[in-house]
């Protein structure tokens, strides 16, 4: 069940190239504002950014989840950003962020968006899960890592 969740709802995955909170949430947004899944872009985006202001997203162990619901998202959505170098985000525990699973989601559903998050956060929670992370070079590394396709390449070789 969980890997049908990733699968339906992972969009992007991204290499994070910037150092700063802001910056880095800008450029995951841009992934996900490109989703025909997403309505109202400006709307959207303030909604994330002002959430982010108030409450910051980090929620230790190097992870970050910046999420939101709205009635103009279609469908969930993720975008997944790997930083090697680790995000200043004001995390409970200081510990720069590695891994933000930013989740976009309609309004109308929250069950299935409290699923979606909760099936990355397993899938995070595992320390060896996210040392396989770290070792990623390429985006669509990171994406096969996702959907368990690593392990599947390696074998069909």
């Amino acid at each position: 069940m969980t890997s049908k969740l990733i699968s339906d709802s992972l969009y992007k995955t991204l290499i994070i190239k910037e150092l700063d909170r802001k910056e880095a949430l800008d450029q995951l947004l841009s992934k996900v504002l490109q989703s025909k899944n997403v309505g109202n872009p400006q709307q959207v985006t303030r909604v994330i950014k002002d959430h982010e202001e108030n409450l910051t997203s980090g929620i230790g162990s190097g992870i970050a989840v910046p999420h939101v619901r709205h009635e103009d998202i279609s469908k969930i959505t993720v975008v997944f950003g790997l930083s090697k170098n680790g995000i200043s985000w004001m995390s409970p525990d200081y510990a720069p962020v590695n891994f933000v699973c930013m989740v976009f989601s309609p309004n109308n559903d929250p069950d299935h968006y409290l699923e979606v998050i909760g099936a990355y956060l397993s899938k995070l929670r595992s320390e060896k899960f996210r040392k396989k992370l770290l070792k990623a070079t390429k985006a669509s590394e990171i994406k096969d890592i996702w959907l368990g396709q690593m392990a599947k390449k390696s074998s069909n070789k």
